[in-house]
């Protein structure tokens, strides 16, 4: 090509190979600009870097496409639409070749669009010289190459990420920041194969619809992961109808660069079978404590309609004898639920499971139970939970025991018609802090130090003993890594604090 005019150093290796390309147009015959390119030749030949020149843009794309060069400087004199457009074009043609831009205006807001079109570097007139001009072809190639190495690296770990996702035997797969299913490996699909194998662009509402839309945000919002435990998943098929349930794990997939969240990593673990088996073991514990309540129900039932003189009058010391009575029945009633936990806590040496709950949920289970006591005492209940602590990190058993017995003691030592107060908030540390107080009588500070352990003393000296109750809540907070304490004085009332950790295990 008569237009390319190759300058090698003779006897030397050249690190570098660098392409310069005159623009197309020009100022004037005999301005100053028309030198640029002759001066580059000369400076980057003492930077001992192999020239190549063309003398019009198109001659220099057909020589990139024909041989590789380390670096382009492009001779662009005037900046103006034009010749921004030549850049993006060139950039656009051969994004992994750097490119130095060299031109005759200053113009800081141009100098600005050039490097935004794709130039690595902008040199002024004024500032060509050789050191200039060969630090910047070097360090404009070095910029290109940890560019394109770290591009490497990004696909490289897309490529490990994508194959985790195909080759894991768990169900996993990749959501879109709305949710939808973008990718899916062959146990995901497989894990729910009954809405049939083409799962990408359904939401994944569509088959896990039970997961909590807030513990998502937050997800996308913090960047922080969450778990999810024992979702009940309801699966139907042409022959059945029948539930699964999963352990869920959400990641944010992060941009670096600008710390966002560009999508999700949801893992899914079907442990329906260790659910099953849970369940079978709560139901054999509840039948016991059936069989073993029923009689206690039916003869509190026969006490009081005896007390109420239902089958005739009474004398006074009889119908104290009944309510003693009575009142002892009722004490069996709560204290079989705890001897039921008591076993299970000290002969299996059972764990807390910890997951994520609704801590509504769980207090409205706990007045359901504990409504005819509260019934019998002319009792109400004043509920404040924080707005930040509807989902909590807990045994969902666990705490509701602690609940029933801590409302259980409340409702038995409560003045009566008086009024119980239950809050939930999270602390500093964000842990859970739950409170129970009632207005009775209070606690003798001398038995404060052993109002939790086994053998429990009385609140005071006009109280009756609290039996297993406080013990099994002291117990079930201390193997979840919490704490709790009595606030209390003579006649004046009493305040139960548990501390719980509200973290994922």
């Amino acid at each position: 090509m008569d237009s390319l005019l190759f300058l090698d150093l003779a006897g030397i290796k050249l690190p570098l190979s660098v392409l310069i390309v005159q623009s197309n147009r020009q100022i004037g015959e005999n301005h100053p600009v028309d030198n640029h390119a002759e001066r580059a030749v000369r400076e980057l030949q003492r930077g001992l870097v192999d020239v190549g020149r063309v003398t019009n843009l198109d001659d220099g794309l057909k020589v990139l496409t024909a041989r590789h060069f380390d670096a382009l400087v492009l001779d662009l004199p005037l900046l103006d639409n034009s010749s921004l457009n030549d850049l993006a074009r060139v950039h656009a043609l051969f994004p992994d070749t750097p490119i130095v831009v060299l031109t005759n205006l200053t113009d800081g807001e141009l100098a600005l669009q050039v490097l935004q079109n794709g130039a690595q570097d902008c040199i002024t007139s004024d500032n060509l010289t050789g050191a200039n001009l060969v630090r910047a072809v070097r360090f404009a190639v070095e910029r290109g190459r940890l560019e394109k190495t770290k591009a490497q690296a990004v696909k490289r770990d897309g490529d490990t990420a994508r194959q985790i996702i195909e080759y894991s035997p768990i169900a996993t797969a990749k959501l879109s920041t709305t949710l939808f299913v973008t990718e899916a490996n062959q146990a995901f699909v497989e894990g729910f194969s009954y809405l049939g194998e083409n799962l990408k662009g359904k939401r994944i509402f569509n088959f896990i619809p039970q997961l909590p839309v807030v513990c998502i945000e937050k997800v996308l919002r913090t960047a922080k992961p969450c778990r999810i435990a024992n979702f009940e998943v309801r699966v139907d098929s042409v022959s059945s109808e029948r539930s699964e349930y999963w352990d869920i794990a959400i990641w944010p997939i992060k941009d670096s660069r600008r710390d966002i969240v560009t999508g999700l990593i949801l893992i899914a673990t079907n442990v329906t079978e260790r659910v099953e088996r849970t369940q079978e073991m709560e139901a054999l514990n509840m039948a016991m404590m059936n069989e073993m309540k029923v009689p206690l129900i039916g003869a509190d039932r026969v006490l009081g309609a005896i007390a109420n003189g239902q089958f005739g009058e009474l004398s006074d010391k009889l119908e104290e004898a009944i309510l003693k009575l009575r009142g002892s029945n009722q004490k069996m009633i709560s204290m079989v639920s705890n001897l039921l936990y008591v076993h299970k806590d000290e002969v299996a040496e059972s764990k807390p499971y910890i997951a994520i709950q609704d801590l509504v949920d769980i207090v409205a289970s706990c007045l359901q139970e504990l409504e005819p006591f509260f019934v019998e005492r002319n009792l109400t209940a004043s509920i404040k939970i924080a707005d930040d602590c509807n989902f909590v990190y807990c045994d969902s058993c666990g705490l509701h025991r602690v609940l029933i017995n801590l409302l259980h003691n409340a409702c038995t030592h409560a003045q009566y018609g008086s009024e119980i107060v239950l809050s939930a908030d999270l602390d500093s540390d964000n842990a859970l802090v739950l409170q129970v107080i009632d207005d009775g009588d209070g606690v003798d500070p001398e038995l404060l130090a052993g109002l939790f352990e086994r053998v429990t003393p009385s609140r005071s000296s006009t109280r009756k003993p609290s039996g297993l109750g406080l013990y099994v809540a002291a117990r079930i907070v201390e193997s979840a890594g919490g704490s709790i304490a009595c606030i209390s004085a003579p006649f004046a009332g009493a305040t139960f604090r548990v501390r719980l950790p509200n973290k994922k295990p």
